[in-house]
């Protein structure tokens, strides 16, 4: 026999029904409410239906959700009959929930801390507590985890520089030589490697890929290389922001990020003849950025490259290690500091 049950949470309790005294299986022992499933019918239908007949409460089908091991078979001890029995998650209704005698003797709002010791269950419906325990924590730690997965992008900014580094072992960038530092200088304006060359500023010894190194592989397909021949001394809180060019010319707007794309000769040429001050800087800038460009390319070296399918097969294996980290940690938390101490609060 197909059964469906609903697992009904509400302020992290769990709402039980107490089989009715007349009941000819398990009279007075409490149960997800529930029922049969009807010819014809999906298992979410039914539960929707159930819930409507026993309870006189309104679930919409979109707020029916499944959980990890909802479902499992059971014997009904006095007639000898298996069920199938597959529980759902609704925490979202509308109505009051009305018992009707019936079927039902009375609700019991179970706190879901509270199930393991909760009493007078039907035996079948105790294999569910374990997986309703930890959905519940899932859900609550549901902002954490998605956080903890997102940041495989942080971890992946070092694999890139790691990978770059194999790359240059293979393909080297021509020596950086003395020559090439005071050349550095003398384009970006600047003393010494620690001097923003925007503000003049102390930048700290902080540098700024100019063709980063993850940023623009979406729209490239390259990569950044990790050198003083990609790199310029910009203060930290301009280097998000000094490559992005917005400005109107001739009433379009122009929006460019220069550290992977060019300006056109009328673009350039409009910025460095402007009466604004702050485009005036973007053409001083771009300037300063496409001579060293120039450079570069004529002492033979390389901003960027294009990573080969065995770097992409790295990358993709590293994502599913890391993945895999997580989901393994998130295990044990839950299992050896949740369900050891049987404590979720």
């Amino acid at each position: 026999m197909q059964v469906v049950g609903a697992v009904l949470l509400k302020n992290n309790h769990v709402i039980l029904a107490q089989r009715s005294s007349t009941s000819k299986n398990f009279p007075n022992l409490f149960e997800f409410p529930g029922g049969k499933v009807e010819q014809g019918e999906t298992h979410k239908e039914a539960i929707v239906r159930e819930l409507k007949e026993e309870l006189e409460i309104i679930v919409n089908n979109n707020d029916v959700f499944e959980f990890e091991n909802n479902s499992s078979s059971h014997t009904i001890d006095q007639g000898g009959l298996i069920i199938d029995l597959t529980l759902f998650i609704i925490n979202k209704w509308s109505g009051e929930l009305t018992i009707k005698k019936n079927i039902h003797d009375s609700l019991a709002h179970v706190y879901i801390d509270n199930l393991n010791t909760f009493e007078n269950m039907i035996p079948g419906d105790t294999v569910f507590i374990k997986p309703i325990q930890k959905y519940f924590i899932n859900e609550n730690i549901r902002k954490e985890k998605k956080c903890a997965y997102s940041r495989c992008s942080d971890q992946n900014y070092y694999l890139s520089k790691l990978l770059g580094k194999v790359y240059q072992m293979k393909y080297p960038n021509p020596e950086f030589t003395k020559e090439d530092v005071l050349m550095k200088h003398k384009i970006f304006e600047i003393p010494n490697n620690n001097t923003c060359f925007i503000s003049g500023k102390d930048s700290s010894g902080v540098g700024d890929h100019i063709f980063e190194i993850n940023g623009y592989f979406k729209r490239t397909g390259k990569r950044g290389i990790n050198d003083q021949w990609n790199i310029v001394p910009v203060c930290g809180k301009l280097n998000k922001s000094y490559k992005i060019f917005k400005f109107n010319l001739n009433n379009i707007q122009v929006k460019k990020d220069i550290g992977c794309e060019d300006l056109t000769a009328e673009e350039s040429c409009y910025l460095l003849s402007s009466d604004d001050e702050k485009e005036v800087e973007m053409g001083i800038i771009y300037y300063k950025m496409y001579m060293w460009k120039k450079y570069v390319k004529s002492r033979g070296a390389v901003m960027m490259y294009e990573e080969t399918e065995n770097f992409q097969k790295i990358r993709t294996k590293f994502k599913k290690i890391y993945n895999t980290m997580w989901d393994t940690t998130i295990e044990t938390i839950i299992t050896d500091l949740v369900f050891s101490s049987h404590h979720i609060h």
